[in-house]
């Protein structure tokens, strides 16, 4: 998946990086003339920012050991690749499972198999990734 700085992430801040944006609005000399008003947050406390306005604030503040400004899971907002992508995957899986399947019957104890094997488990993973 692609990547652009300007893309939306959902994430959750912790008290730390709530402060941390408070501080920066407050330091920008405009501050004054607007009053500040924090990130707004749904029931379950994820709040959405672009990548770049948020890692200008955030992103120098995350150290080993150190506090951190929000949880490290985040949601980078879909623009429709992963659906693009899931559909490609779902075309291709009926096809890998054939061919593993029929190489394990052809050629049984093969090295290769070991391999093949490690690739079923991958088309189950994907499969689950699907659902």
């Amino acid at each position: 998946m692609k990547l652009n700085l300007d893309d939306t992430m959902r994430v959750k801040l912790t008290d730390y990086g709530r402060e941390l944006l408070r501080a920066e609005y407050e330091a920008h000399p405009s501050s004054g003339r607007y009053e500040y008003s924090p990130p707004k947050e749904d029931a379950e406390g994820w709040s959405t920012h672009t990548i770049w306005s948020l890692m200008s604030v955030i992103g120098s503040e995350f150290t080993i050991c150190g506090k951190l400004p929000m949880i490290t899971t985040f949601h980078v907002e879909d623009d429709g690749e992963c659906d693009r992508l899931k559909d490609l995957l779902g075309d291709l899986l009926p096809d890998m499972e054939a061919r593993v399947t029929g190489m394990t019957q052809a050629w049984p104890g093969r090295e290769i198999l070991t391999a093949l094997h490690r690739n079923e488990s991958l088309v189950s993973r994907i499969k689950e990734a699907l659902k």
